[in-house]
């Protein structure tokens, strides 16, 4: 997170005299040793040689290294060692792969990890270029720019590179307009192998890209990782790649070949456990605004926060740097006295929802994305992508489509069978409160909680009318909990006739003894009683529903505890280790309860 930052050394500096005219993206560009103009935006000196840029005004981002303008920082001292040392010793490895991709959701600190890196590389001369790509920042979105800046950087720090590269463009002014693979070529790969050819240098050389997701140009990038893992397994340079990114599905895709994964170090920031870091992030960030505002916080003595805060702070931040550096902020913002804005910092949900819009928003026209994301938000348990197709009566690649868009704050897994997870619990709150999401995309969860009940229901009907089904998390699922979806919803008159017809379908057929004994073989019979008469309670018309099918309503929950008694259940499991075995029922019909007086 936020330290100080080193200050730039005559390295960074050149003190170089030119001057040159011309325009940029509308504006003049006027420079006589000092800052360059660009409209109404001033770019210092102490960053970019100028006169090397004007070899191609139109294709260099000025700020998008480490050490551009704008608000970047690294990782707070002592923290993130983990991570950072293994990234390092990646880099040190002398039998180490070209590329080391750095994953993890949105949020968690990639960005400033490799600010750290950067910063570290640079002081110790194997940094040649680095490329901070930002959403919505100009150039540092667009894909166009990228090789050429990261060449032009290079001509920076390897000045051997600076006339082949040159010569390379006054010989073919239109390489910035060639393909990926021939701009980096012609200007990166060869240059670096001309020079590297007479002298090669004691380490490699390091590039370091961050935030391939932000990059406005999927495609582009897309191509580009495989056009790189391509070149780095062919061509042996000493040079090296860090690479960063959430796990957007075009990123994911470019990583997922042979080649990639030959070439490719993966450093998963999720597995590295953040509560400590966060924790003494906290309390660094905590301490100064202790020490900084005496008088407003007189009275209060350290340790501020108290233990028991800060830990409930950690757990708000569930692993997410942003979090904990937004709650921060809101604390400092002065709007009121530190100490009151830490209380309602202990409630505060709001830190990640412009993260969420962002995410969500960006999603294109799914169909049935809203579906597929509502049904996520909503059930008890946490859904694999085969009960999410089953409950929805979708195809699994239908359910993979939809939630591939949202990979950055939710984790599909890499099988179908595994729960897919939230990266942070405060994405249902953001979702199912509408004065967080403007109802943008959960409209009603009551309502909602009404279609999942009858999908439920449904999905009973359709998959328990044999004797022998398939037991697996779909069936389990729905058997213990359309109750209680029902029981949350509110259910509008015009969608009663539609939901009496599911439920009289389920009651008057075989599908409710296969529930009734399944909810005893799976001891859920005294949960789902007190479920039903809270349900009954609550809806007249489910009472008069199930007495238009029963004399009286102990058949309906009688059972539970009556099929106890003449349930023949025989396990035959099929296949070791799937989500699904399957059993074979001898059922108890309703005949034979109503000669038992049920």
């Amino acid at each position: 997170m936020d330290r100080d930052r080193k200050p730039q050394g005559p390295r960074n500096s050149p003190a170089i005299k030119f001057v040159t005219k011309g325009t940029s993206q509308g504006g003049t560009v006027i420079n006589a040793a000092g800052n360059v103009t660009m409209g109404d935006h001033v770019e210092h000196n102490t960053i970019m040689d100028t006169h090397r840029m004007s070899l191609y005004p139109d294709f260099v981002v000025p700020d998008a290294s480490h050490e551009g303008s704008g608000s970047r920082s690294g990782c707070l001292k002592g923290t993130r060692e983990a991570v950072i040392g293994k990234i390092v010793n990646w880099k040190d490895d002398v039998a180490g792969s070209p590329i080391c991709f750095l994953s993890g959701p949105a949020g968690f600190g990639k960005s400033a990890i490799s600010q750290t890196v950067a910063e570290s590389w640079a002081g110790d001369g194997t940094l040649i270029a680095s490329f901070f790509f930002l959403r919505g920042a100009g150039g540092r979105s667009e894909f166009a720019r990228l090789i050429t800046t990261i060449s032009f950087q290079i001509t920076v720090s390897i000045p051997g590179t600076k006339p082949i590269i040159e010569k390379a463009l006054r010989d073919d002014p239109s390489i910035p307009h060639q393909s990926i693979t021939k701009q980096l070529e012609k200007l990166v790969l060869g240059p670096l192998a001309s020079v590297t050819a007479a002298h090669s240098p004691a380490h490699p050389f390091i590039i370091v890209i961050d935030a391939l997701d932000e990059c406005n140009d999927k495609r582009a990038m897309n191509d580009f990782i495989g056009i790189l893992t391509s070149a780095a397994s062919t061509r042996r340079l000493p040079l090296r790649w860090l690479l960063t990114s959430r796990r957007e599905e075009h990123v994911n895709q470019a990583f997922s070949d042979d080649i990639a994964r030959a070439t490719v170090t993966g450093v998963a920031l999720e597995d590295f456990d953040a509560a400590f870091d966060i924790e003494a992030f906290l309390n660094h960030r905590f301490s100064e605004i202790l020490k900084r505002n005496p008088r407003l916080m007189r009275g209060i003595s350290p340790p501020w926060p108290s233990i028991e805060e800060i830990q409930a702070l950690v757990w708000k931040a569930d692993g997410m740097f942003v979090f904990a550096s937004n709650l921060v902020d809101f604390i400092t913002d002065g709007k009121a006295p530190p100490q009151r804005k830490l209380n309602n910092a202990l409630s505060l949900h709001a830190g990640l929802d412009p993260l969420y819009l962002q995410v969500l928003g960006a999603v294109p026209d799914i169909p049935w994305f809203c579906s597929v994301l509502t049904t996520l938000m909503l059930l008890r348990k946490q859904p694999s992508v085969n009960t999410l197709a089953d409950l929805l009566r979708l195809n699994v690649e239908d359910v993979l489509h939809a939630l591939n868009f949202i990979q950055s704050i939710i984790r599909v897994p890499a099988d179908d069978f595994t729960p897919v997870l939230l990266n942070h619990t405060s994405l249902r709150d953001f979702l199912l409160d509408g004065s967080r999401s403007h109802g943008r995309f959960i409209d009603s969860p009551s309502a909602a909680h009404f279609t999942l009940a009858a999908d439920c229901l449904k999905f009973m009907n359709r998959s328990f009318q044999q004797d022998v089904f398939a037991e697996n998390a779909g069936s389990l699922y729905t058997i213990e909990h359309w109750v209680g979806h029902l029981q949350d919803s509110a259910v509008a008159s015009e969608v009663l006739p539609e939901l009496f017809r599911t439920l009289d379908d389920f009651v008057s057929s075989e599908a409710m003894e296969v529930w009734s004994n399944l909810l005893i073989l799976n001891r859920m019979t005294t949960q789902t009683q007190k479920k039903l008469n809270k349900l009954i309670d609550k809806y007249q018309w489910v009472r008069d529903q199930l007495l238009a099918n029963f004399e009286d309503l102990d058949p309906f929950i009688g059972p539970l505890t009556i099929f106890s008694a003449s349930l023949v259940a025989v396990k035959q499991r099929r296949s070791k280790g799937s989500e699904s075995s399957v059993y074979s029922y001898g059922l108890t019909k309703r005949e034979e309860l109503k000669r038992h007086g049920c």
